[in-house]
């Protein structure tokens, strides 16, 4: 059967490309003996857009950030090895103090995905997690609400493929961090099985979002510049299958190996130039992502400064009429609730 190629995103970073990099973004805890599994997708949107993986107790494992805006949050915070209740009110409460959450406002949304393979599971950590948020609104008097992604945006590409729409967006997200990947294989996987996969390329890479996304041009073009190799694997690949059903003479199967062999010679040669190559554009990467680091640290500091007069204010006010702002935001809260807002 002919492999199906994912056509409907864009590809991002080879990640055997990018390297290993001690960053704000992809997070790991430190090791501690026995790994423990990925179980559960979480991810948190705001205007700042972080994703985690989380194991049976609940636990972070791994942090990736989706945007600059959380690249710029997490600059210097590491959320992974905190339960995810305590991870997301902590991104929210970073979010407030730079601003993304405007605490004059009645706008504030924060969306929540939640996916694992056990619904019981996925229901009890949403809930949870839309409990903290609420309560930190309530505890900082914010107008602010808390909304459930419905994956609707996948339900076609998930009908096409015959599975859940929970599970396309791991396949989309896993193809995402591993391109080398196809749909086909990915929706073979069970749910679990992707989760580790997210989980495994954010504990190799721990590569920002803006580095991703700036070097995929170089290495789209450098896959470019190699076409010649890529379609030699594919001729051999071709040549290979076609042995598998021959009916010809030996002469002929004959030549058909040696030219598989001539083939082979030229595809090796040409890779090792391409992972020389690949090894200049990851150095050049470290020394980027280095700089990206700082300019976030930078970015976050000024937004703190900038919101924190009002941030300050806010607080003073909240505390001298607690009680009736805390009725006031739930009150509102109820009514957008009822009006289906």
């Amino acid at each position: 059967m002919k492999k199906l190629f994912i056509k409907i995103i864009p590809l991002v970073l080879i990640a055997t490309v990018l390297g290993v990099f001690a960053i704000g973004c992809g997070q790991v805890p430190e090791d501690s003996g026995t790994p423990a599994e990925a179980q559960t997708y979480v991810s948190i949107a705001i205007n700042p857009e972080v994703e985690f993986t989380v194991d049976e107790n609940g636990v972070v494992l791994s942090v990736n950030c989706l945007n600059s805006d959380a690249e710029i949050l997490l600059a210097d915070v590491d959320l992974s090895g905190m339960p995810i209740e305590a991870a997301t009110e902590r991104f929210v409460e970073l979010a407030t103090e730079a601003g993304y959450i405007d605490v004059t406002s009645e706008t504030n949304n924060v969306t929540i995905t939640v996916i694992d393979e056990n619904s019981d599971t996925e229901n009890s950590i949403e809930n949870r997690l839309e409990q903290r948020i609420y309560g930190f609104f309530d505890n900082n008097g914010i107008f602010g609400m808390v909304s459930k992604e419905t994956l609707e945006a996948y339900a076609e590409q998930a009908a096409a493929l015959d599975v859940s729409v929970g599970k396309m967006k791991m396949i989309l997200r896993a193809i995402d961090l591993n391109p080398e990947l196809t749909l086909e294989e990915l929706a073979a996987m069970e749910m679990k099985d992707l989760v580790k996969l997210i989980k495994k390329r954010h504990s190799e890479d721990k590569i920002d979002h803006t580095a991703r996304e700036q070097f995929k041009t170089e290495l789209e073009a450098l896959k470019t510049e190699f076409a010649a190799m890529f379609t030699l694997g594919e001729e051999i690949e071709a040549l290979q299958e076609s042995l598998e059903t021959f009916e010809g003479t030996e002469e002929e199967r004959a030549a058909i190996e040696q030219t598989i062999d001539e083939k082979q010679t030229q595809h090796d040669e040409l890779k090792v130039q391409f992972e020389i190559r690949k090894e200049a554009i990851m150095d050049e990467a470290k020394s980027v992502q280095n700089q990206i680091k700082e300019q976030r640290k930078t970015e976050k500091r000024q937004r703190v400064e900038q919101n924190k007069d009002a941030n300050n204010a806010h607080k003073a006010q909240f505390q001298n009429n607690r009680e009736a702002k805390t009725n006031q935001v739930r009150e509102w809260r109820a009514s957008r609730q009822a009006n289906g807002n």
